[in-house]
């Protein structure tokens, strides 16, 4: 088993990481397809907002996650912190923290539950990300997804 640690990464830890980039990148770019396709096509996703679990047919609608987009006036940036990857064969361990900004289009509630007057800069907080990733055909993508703060 390999853990990432400040020496290079492995070949399968950067391939991670890159996964992670990615659906960094769909969601800053709010593009749900991209962002959906970082899935297993099994993922089982815990979130921030209820429901706290999302079910397989609403984590691959890309419409649904369209609608939460939609609410963005401004990209959503996600920064990741400290990320520790462990490999093990075709299945792996992400975690670390994250960092989620934006700029909402009205007074609708946050994930922290408050209301936010429109055009407010809302912070998603500090969080805490676990990705458990599978390798299927070469191509890692996210089987467990799970955010808390």
């Amino acid at each position: 088993m390999q853990t990432q640690t400040a020496a290079k990464p492995s070949q399968d830890e950067s391939r991670i990481t890159e996964l992670l980039d990615q659906f960094a990148a769909a969601l800053r770019a709010k593009d749900a397809r991209a962002a959906i396709a970082c899935y297993a096509h099994d993922v089982v996703a815990y979130d921030l907002a209820p429901p706290l679990r999302v079910g397989d047919a609403a984590v691959h609608a890309p419409d649904l996650l369209q609608q939460w987009f939609d609410t963005w006036s401004s990209p959503i940036v996600s920064e990741g912190h400290d990320l520790q990857i462990t490999v093990g064969g075709d299945v792996a361990y992400a975690h670390g923290l994250r960092h989620m900004t934006g700029t909402k289009k009205d007074g609708q509630r946050s994930t922290c539950g408050s209301v936010r007057p429109p055009g407010f800069v809302e912070s998603m907080a500090n969080g805490r990300s676990r990705t458990c990733t599978t390798r299927c055909r070469s191509r890692w993508t996210a089987a467990v997804v799970r955010c808390s703060t």
